[in-house]
């Protein structure tokens, strides 16, 4: 750990350490850090989200004009109680809808909703022709437990644009991942090393992420 190799040397340095080895050991690891430091490069996302945004938009309209022109794409976010960061993030997703034309609605249900009431609201957008695409934000902020998977596997799997879904997730195991929907944090990364020209082909990557579904799918 860098703290820790920092501290090490100064006390080296301060000719506070008892072993010339372990002196050595920290020097040459503070080096390292220096070296990874100086060739780390930050990936900014925000320029190629506008630009993808910008893109939706312009495809949106043309497939509207051309295929479809009295349907405009529905996608339902639903919330179950209130979280700081969940809202931050329903927020934002809103808004970046509304910009490239998708009609977005958010389900606010109450934080003392039952699984019985949770699955009864997303089976009515699964029947909803206007809605194309459900989402289930996490955390739950819901005053008792509920079964996470089974409320997203009662999802359809073809409105199911966060990936979250077992046929989702079995098909980007099995590598059909073309008939179904990727998680969309691991979508975002790739493209994110893509457009700045990485490839990880013949690479030895490692996937840090706080849930399996991302690091599942970017693994894949």
């Amino acid at each position: 750990r860098p703290e820790k190799c920092t501290a090490a040397l100064r006390r080296c340095l301060a000719g506070r350490s008892l072993s010339t080895s372990a002196c050595r050991q920290h020097i040459t690891g503070y080096k390292v850090i220096e070296q990874d430091a100086d060739l780390a490069q930050i990936l900014d996302g925000k320029d190629i989200a506008r630009n993808i945004h910008s893109q939706l938009k312009t495809d949106l309209k043309a497939i509207r004009q051309a295929r479809t022109p009295n349907v405009q794409p529905g996608l339902a976010i639903v919330q179950v109680g209130k979280d700081a960061t969940v809202d931050v993030s329903v927020r934002t997703m809103m808004s970046a809808a509304s910009e490239v034309g998708v009609n977005a609605r958010h389900v606010q249900l109450s934080h003392s909703a039952t699984e019985a009431e949770i699955l009864a609201e997303i089976n009515k957008l699964n029947s909803d022709d206007s809605v194309h695409g459900v989402i289930v934000k996490l955390p739950l902020s819901a005053s008792t437990d509920l079964p996470i998977l089974t409320i997203l596997n009662s999802i359809s799997p073809d409105k199911d644009v966060d990936g979250l879904h077992e046929v989702n997730r079995g098909r980007l195991v099995s590598g059909t991942i073309s008939s179904g929907h990727i998680p969309c944090k691991a979508l975002g990364c790739l493209e994110l090393l893509n457009q700045f020209g990485f490839s990880l082909g013949g690479q030895h990557a490692v996937v840090l992420s706080n849930g399996d579904s991302t690091a599942l799918a970017v693994a894949e």
